[in-house]
């Protein structure tokens, strides 16, 4: 069924982040759980929810890997200015 495309729950797990529900420990533990996670290498989301965890976790190193992923993966213009502030925030907190 679509709920079950790997798709489908990391998109869960981003709305699951959004509304605060269990914090960014346990939204990185729920993605790590996702079956077939491997098939999502692809899906742009998926490293800009790691990349919000990891910037909540304070890791701007770890975030700021996972933003520039994301920008490498996304096409639309929109979504790459918006990572992209996402990519400088940690830039600047790695620097300050």
């Amino acid at each position: 069924s679509r709920r079950d495309r790997p798709t489908a729950r990391c998109t869960r797990q981003d709305r699951g982040r959004r509304e605060g529900v269990r914090g960014p420990r346990a939204g990185l533990q729920a993605v790590q759980a996702i079956p077939d996670r491997d098939k999502l290498s692809s899906y742009y989301l998926l490293y800009a929810a790691l990349g919000e965890f990891e910037s909540q976790l304070n890791d701007p190193l770890a975030a700021a890997g996972y933003f520039r992923k994301s920008i490498q993966l996304t096409e639309i213009k929109s979504e790459q200015m918006f990572l992209q502030r996402r990519f400088q925030d940690c830039e600047a907190q790695m620097q300050a």
